[in-house]
């Protein structure tokens, strides 16, 4: 089931490369926006999320995310970074809660990393196999 949802994200282009920036404010790589965008998907798929449940969720877990590559990128000590990233975790479980109940809020966390988990090893399989540079996403040639 989790390789069949990654390979889905994967195949609907979600995770495909694209160094060019995204037009407008944002300033992220469109890689960045993509994964956003296919982790939000998953996240509302494996929380099985009603259409006003994700309405209401989804410009949530964007702030949330936001907030937490923040916390990420301005901390360069890992302790500081940690305690940084958990603070943000904690307030969002609150503001989750109201919305998508406190299991399904606290579950959030645990589907963000099985997400990146399965993004990891992807990548790394993808390596072992020699698929490209480190880090790619670039679909394997067929």
């Amino acid at each position: 089931m989790k390789r069949l949802l990654l390979i889905a994200v994967l195949l609907t282009g979600l995770v495909l490369p694209s160094f060019a920036q995204q037009d407008g404010d944002d300033d992220r790589p469109a890689d960045d926006i993509k994964l956003r965008r296919g982790m939000k998907m998953f996240i509302r798929q494996r929380l099985q999320l009603t259409d006003d449940e994700a309405k209401k969720f989804e410009p949530l877990l964007e702030k949330y995310l936001t907030e937490l590559r923040d916390a990420h990128v301005k901390n360069t000590d890992p302790l500081v970074r940690q305690q940084k990233k958990a603070e943000v975790r904690l307030r969002y479980r609150d503001e989750f809660k109201p919305i998508i109940g406190e299991k399904r809020a606290n579950r959030v966390f645990v589907e963000e990393q099985s997400f990146r988990q399965q993004i990891r090893n992807y990548l790394r399989e993808r390596r072992e196999r020699g698929g490209g540079r480190s880090g790619s996403l670039r679909p394997l040639k067929r």
